[in-house]
């Protein structure tokens, strides 16, 4: 079975038609797989796509078992019924919540630009989370750390940045990793998904600084443009 990520090629769209792959259950609750997939499954420290089939409520998902699909299963109890009704070769309407995608993206797009300014100040990446409310990236230091330094310089490197208003974008060669490209910053393996462009990135500041053992946690907050509550 083949299953297009359309979610790896375009952050922005938000609906597609298309038939469903293959179906099936984990334990008791449905699932279904879209031959063009809109949604982007928990990892690499962002969070499930939300949205709905139709009208049914719905996440994104993987199972250790069917590794090679993003699988989408009920938002809640109340629309497992209605997701087990449709069958493989249905042809459907998937829309996700663009607005979550978009915060969603912004923040992991940040959390790449911190890495990459981080790591000129002898910090070497360690972890991240791109939750909303709970972003941060970790890193080892390589000596003593002035949290305060760290989170002023970092700050200030990321807003030039965002009014820089670099290209954003990702390529895939062949079966290998897809590339995230910052253009003049740096190209990293990610699977996520971002903002077009960095001044589409709004309200960007460092939350906090703090040293954890062995780690140093760079808290940030970010929204996306047009999207600032």
């Amino acid at each position: 079975m083949s299953q297009t990520q359309i979610y790896l090629l375009d952050t922005y769209r938000g609906e597609i038609t298309t038939r469903i792959l293959s179906s099936g259950k984990e334990g008791a609750r449905p699932w279904i797989a879209l031959e063009d997939n809109i949604f982007h499954p928990q990892g690499g420290g962002q969070p499930s796509d939300r949205g709905w089939i139709g009208t049914i409520p719905v996440v994104a998902q993987r199972l250790p078992t069917i590794a090679d699909l993003v699988l989408v299963t009920a938002a809640d109890d109340t629309a497992q019924t209605a997701l087990a009704h449709l069958t493989e070769g249905t042809t459907v309407t998937a829309t996700i919540d663009l607005p979550q995608r978009l915060a969603n993206a912004a923040l992991h797009t940040a959390g790449h630009l911190i890495n990459a300014t981080a790591g000129r100040r002898g910090l070497t990446y360690a972890g991240c989370n791109h939750f909303p409310g709970q972003a941060r990236v970790e890193f080892q230091p390589s000596g003593p750390v002035d949290s305060a330094a760290i989170q002023r310089d970092i700050e200030s490197a990321i807003r030039d940045l965002i009014a820089d208003d670099r290209p954003v974008h990702a390529s895939a060669s062949g079966d290998g990793p897809r590339t995230l490209v910052i253009d003049g910053l740096c190209e990293d393996s990610c699977a996520g998904t971002h903002v077009a462009r960095l001044g589409l990135l709004s309200d960007f500041q460092i939350r906090s600084v703090k040293v954890k053992g062995d780690r140093v946690r760079v808290g940030y907050d970010v929204a996306h443009a047009g999207l600032v509550a």
